[in-house]
């Protein structure tokens, strides 16, 4: 006997409803099973090559991509026509992307000092806010440096499939694969989901002095999700 899909007539609302219920039920389970291999404390975590990895790994496949493909199984669908994944890529498509990103890397920086200057002027009668903004964000990077500061090709290998590859397929099929497709089909309004994914996709980073450049990042790729429907 086959069974009926379980999101089946059910609205664009509830699956996303849906989704974000999985995320949070398996971000709880893989935080906690996780709390018994690997150090939740960052300065400890920090500390250790192998444990550092582990964490990336277990974030990237379980709390971003392993939701995807659950909703994909409840949908009854194949994940590729899910997020909206169309494998016959364009090359002038690619080269256009790139050649956006790198365009726009002198207004990027910039963006970085108004997002300072936004964060000082705001705070600036709550300093113990500024304070913790400024801990999450050297704990992020001395992470990231860490990871960054291993010699070696077999290392290089490593980070460009831990720090660029498993993040880019991730956030991807996560925030513009299925939140920005799903939110286009509720609110109908394609640039207003592109901008709440966007403020979603630069805040989960929970590094606030890169909040802006981020956002215009997610935008970016928002658009060309959104017009190129790949």
């Amino acid at each position: 006997m086959k069974l009926k899909p379980f999101l089946l007539n059910k609205s664009q609302g509830f699956k996303l409803t849906f989704f974000f219920v999985i995320v949070l039920f398996v971000a709880f389970f893989t935080s906690f099973f996780m709390s018994f291999f690997i150090e939740d404390d960052m300065n400890k975590l920090i500390s250790n090559i192998f444990d550092q990895r582990v964490h990336i790994i277990i974030n990237f496949l379980f709390i971003l991509i392993l939701p995807v493909y659950i909703l994909s199984f409840f949908e009854r669908t194949r994940v590729s026509d899910l997020v909206g994944l169309n494998r016959s890529f364009i090359n002038k498509q690619v080269l256009f992307l790139i050649m956006s990103i790198i365009s726009i890397q002198p207004f990027i920086v910039y963006t970085l000092y108004l997002n300072s200057e936004f964060i000082f002027s705001v705070f600036s009668q709550l300093p113990e806010m500024i304070s913790l903004f400024e801990k999450m964000e050297e704990q992020a990077n001395t992470f990231i440096q860490n990871l960054l500061n291993q010699e070696g090709y077999y290392n290089l290998a490593i980070n460009i499939v831990l720090l660029a590859i498993l993040p880019a397929l991730g956030e991807e099929l996560f925030f513009r694969g299925i939140i920005q497709k799903k939110l286009t089909y509720i609110i109908i309004n394609p640039h207003l989901s592109i901008l709440i994914t966007s403020i979603v996709f630069s805040a989960i980073h929970l590094q606030f002095f890169g909040f802006l450049p981020r956002l215009i990042l997610g935008l970016i790729l928002g658009y060309f999700f959104y017009y190129s429907e790949n």
